[in-house]
C-alpha cells in the first residue's frame, strides 16, 4: 500500500490571508528556501530581518493604510502610488521574462492590502482617476 510520505512533491501554491498581526509574515519564515519577499509594507522587514530571505521593497515614500499612517502622515499622491506600481510591474515583467522565479522555492507579497491599493492606483492613474485608501473596517 502506498504511503503519503513517499509521494513525490509537486509545486505548492497557496495564499495566506488573515488579520494584521495574525502571523502571516512570521509563518513565511518556515517556508522552504531559497525565499523571496516582495514587500509593500514597511513593517514586514521588521519580522524578516536577520533571516536568510532575499527581498525587494515597493513602498511609496509615504504610505497610508487603514491600519496606520507611517513616514509622514499623509496619503501618497496618485503619482507616487502609480510610480511605485509601475516600478513593481517592470520588476515583475523582467522577473518572469528572465525566469528568475525559478530561483526561489517560496515567494511572498506583503502586505496584500497595500499591494492591492497600489495596483488599483496604477490602473486608475493610467485612466486619469484616483481612489482614496479604504476606510478602517472596509
Amino acid at each position: 500500500m502506498p504511503n503519503a510520505k513517499d509521494a513525490p512533491r509537486g509545486a505548492e501554491r497557496f495564499a495566506l490571508i488573515g488579520l494584521p498581526g495574525s502571523g502571516k509574515t512570521t509563518l513565511f519564515l518556515t517556508m522552504p528556501r531559497p525565499a523571496l519577499a516582495l514587500l509593500f509594507e514597511p513593517k514586514a522587514l521588521d519580522v524578516l530581518r536577520g533571516h536568510d530571505i532575499e527581498y525587494e521593497e515597493f513602498i511609496p515614500r509615504i504610505v497610508d493604510t487603514h491600519l496606520k499612517t507611517v513616514a509622514g502622515g499623509t496619503k501618497p499622491t496618485t503619482n507616487e502610488a502609480a510610480n511605485t506600481y509601475e516600478r513593481f510591474n517592470a520588476y515583475l515583467q523582467k522577473f518572469v521574462r528572465d525566469g528568475a522565479y525559478k530561483n526561489y522555492r517560496s515567494i511572498m507579497l506583503d502586505s496584500g492590502t497595500t499591494f492591492q491599493w497600489l495596483v488599483t492606483q496604477g490602473i486608475l492613474a493610467d485612466r486619469g482617476r484616483d481612489l482614496p485608501m479604504p476606510a478602517k473596517g472596509n
